[in-house]
């Protein structure tokens, strides 16, 4: 069998916290997250932050759920164009629940 390199779009169930068009909309959900980008980026309050001033939204809700040890993931959606906030472990997660379905 030779390894092949392509794009494919698999549909899959899963539980999730949230769909969020960006990182923004997460912090305006999420206080936490919220209060994190504000001490973060030194910014006076949430109102002065904007979706990508900092970083991308995924690279900066993937380092809040870094630093402050967030037992979550984040998966892009590029047909919803959005971000969805999963288990850490979803991966995992979803295998087993395959097996046992």
């Amino acid at each position: 069998m030779k390894k092949q390199k392509e794009t494919i779009s698999v549909d899959i169930t899963m539980n999730h916290y949230g769909f969020y068009h960006n990182d923004e909309h997460f912090g305006n959900v999420h206080k936490p997250y919220r209060d994190w980008v504000v001490k973060k980026t030194g910014i006076k309050k949430w109102e002065d932050y904007h979706c990508g001033m900092w970083t991308t939204d995924i690279e900066m809700i993937d380092d809040w759920i870094e630093e402050t040890n967030q037992p979550y993931e984040t998966l892009f959606s590029e047909k919803d164009d959005g971000i969805y906030i999963v288990d850490k472990d979803w991966n995992y997660k979803q295998a087993s629940e395959q097996k046992e379905g």
